[in-house]
């Protein structure tokens, strides 16, 4: 899975967690399947589902909870998944990709992240429609 990393001072983890999902070729590609996006450039969930559904992508509803989402659950999983972590102090949250197949936590905030994150909240499974 290719690594979109989230440009300076942007919010935009959820298109690049899209494009990463989609194997899109540029960050573009996945901007442009987003109809609208909110004040700031924070993504919803139905703003995500949507660019998926425009990139020939399914999203299962909302899955997990805080205790179940942990370094162990992941690396048993084969599936690409969808991350929402919980609410920071800005009250948004933030986006990341479980790769299945590479067996790793893509964080487009952090390239090299050295530690599991402990703030995970819920996920999807992304799969091609």
């Amino acid at each position: 899975m290719k690594y979109f990393p989230q440009r300076p001072g942007s919010a935009d983890c959820g298109p690049c967690c899209v494009a990463m999902l989609t194997s899109c070729s540029t960050l573009d590609d996945a901007l442009e399947a987003f109809q609208e996006r909110n004040e700031g450039g924070y993504s919803t969930e139905a703003q995500i589902k949507a660019a998926l559904g425009a990139l020939g992508f399914e999203m299962s509803n909302r899955m997990g909870g805080r205790s179940l989402l942990n370094r162990t659950f992941f690396e048993e999983r084969n599936d690409n998944l969808l991350i929402r972590t919980k609410k920071r102090s800005d009250r948004n949250w933030h986006w990341m990709v479980w790769d299945g197949n590479g067996k790793r936590l893509l964080d487009p905030l952090r390239p090299s992240r050295s530690r599991f994150p402990s703030n995970l909240s819920v996920f999807y499974i992304v799969t091609k429609a």
